[in-house]
């Protein structure tokens, strides 16, 4: 029997100082042409959270798409009818580009790589706003002290 909330994950992907950033089609049920960070939910019964990140990031990027997920920085929860019966927990990650191109799914019409200061620009949520400013915060944090995940990572 399915559990009474998602989990879902969130990858906030840096690459040379610079932010990924997808806009949803204008057919998706949930914040049409909004833009959003590479998300999703788990599959009911996984069992590594990093995992389902990756598949996530496989699904809306491509299989020719390679990063590195670093740390969880944050968490969140919301509501994604206004019934409240798809109630959604989720987990953010940081996560560095390594090669490859992005090929879109379905899911999103665009992409851009983005100074994270300049996503306040852009037409999306307010929570992710908020997210977006405590990604800027823990990502310079965590470059100024990455040795300490080296063994980690």
């Amino acid at each position: 029997m399915p559990g009474k909330f998602y989990v879902a994950v969130a990858a906030f992907m840096e690459k040379n100082g610079k932010l990924l950033i997808l806009k949803r089609s204008s057919h998706h049920d949930y914040d049409p042409g909004k833009w959003e960070t590479v998300s999703g939910r788990l599959e009911q019964h996984s069992k590594d959270v990093k995992n389902e990140l990756k598949r996530e990031i496989k699904e809306e990027l491509g299989d020719d798409f390679n990063c590195k997920i670093i740390a969880p920085f944050g968490t969140y929860h919301f509501y994604r009818d206004k019934g409240k019966a798809k109630e959604h927990v989720g987990i953010d990650y940081i996560a560095r580009y390594i090669s490859g191109k992005i090929k879109l799914s379905k899911e999103h019409t665009e992409y851009r790589w983005i100074n994270p200061q300049d996503f306040v620009n852009y037409k999306s949520s307010s929570s992710l706003q908020d997210k977006v400013r405590l990604f800027i915060k823990v990502n310079k944090w965590f470059l100024r002290n990455s040795s300490i995940f080296q063994n980690y990572t």
